[in-house]
């Protein structure tokens, strides 16, 4: 009886022992998993910071964007203005430049019209200068060096 008890004690302490092994095996396999789920938060955080840091990149980069829009716009319309006023600063000269022809040697055109022999009649208020047709300016004198020489003096 003595050895039936010895042995059914032994056998309850090699239970225990087991019991204490898986246990402990456990213990190791949950700090395990603690271990991983704190990595786990770590990773989630940063990543939260970075997002955040990445919006408030793409917020800022979104207003810079819209100011330069709104710049490139100013200057566009500026540029419109600036064009339209060289233009017509030009038309002008051109027409002062025009109104000093002489043709046939003897006629000064004045205004907004000019008149050339067996040609016909170019209004100028109503044509741009690419417009005109260059057959309708001719000169049958050598003016154009006389012009030439004239637009120097003048300049």
């Amino acid at each position: 009886m003595f050895d039936e008890i010895a042995q059914a004690v032994g056998e309850a302490e090699s239970g225990v022992e087991e019991i204490s092994t898986a246990t402990d095996d456990q213990a190791a396999s949950s700090e395990e998993v603690v271990t991983m789920v704190d990595d786990v938060a770590s990773v989630s955080e940063q990543t939260s910071t970075e997002a955040s840091s990445v919006s408030a990149a793409t917020e800022e980069q979104t207003s810079s964007l819209a100011a330069v829009s709104d710049t490139a716009e100013h200057l566009s319309q500026l540029s419109d203005a600036t064009t339209a006023e060289r233009l017509s600063e030009l038309s002008e000269t051109l027409r002062g430049q025009v109104a000093q022809f002489t043709l046939d040697g003897s006629q000064t055109t004045t205004g907004n019209h000019i008149a050339a022999t067996a040609r016909t009649t170019v209004d100028t208020s109503t044509r741009s200068p690419t417009e005109t047709e260059p057959s309708s300016m001719a000169q049958t004198d050598g003016g154009e060096e006389e012009f030439r020489n004239r637009g120097s003096k003048e300049m």
